[in-house]
């Protein structure tokens, strides 16, 4: 059985945060995971989460301790940038 979805329900944005390394790596990691993620799922329209563990960079030094990306539904987008709805 092959289940149709309509095309607004394929319609997600996605916000891609870049962490810069901070003095205290320990600090960091308790309050991201403590604070930062539990916020996050209870943000509505929240689909996917993913973070990167230690980033590499292609050239130069890394300078980033992680990459975090929330896919959103396009309809709740709105809410996700602290902005009211046109």
């Amino acid at each position: 059985m092959t289940a149709t979805v309509g095309p607004a329900a394929r319609q997600m944005a996605r916000f891609v945060v870049l962490y810069d390394t901070p003095s205290d790596v320990e600090a960091f990691e308790r309050h991201y995971n403590d604070v930062h993620v539990p916020l996050a799922k209870q943000y509505p329209g929240l689909r996917r989460y993913t973070r990167s563990h230690k980033p590499t960079a292609v050239i130069g030094t890394p300078c980033y301790i992680a990459v975090g990306q929330c896919v959103v539904a396009a309809s709740s987008a709105y809410v996700w940038c602290g902005v009211t709805a046109p």
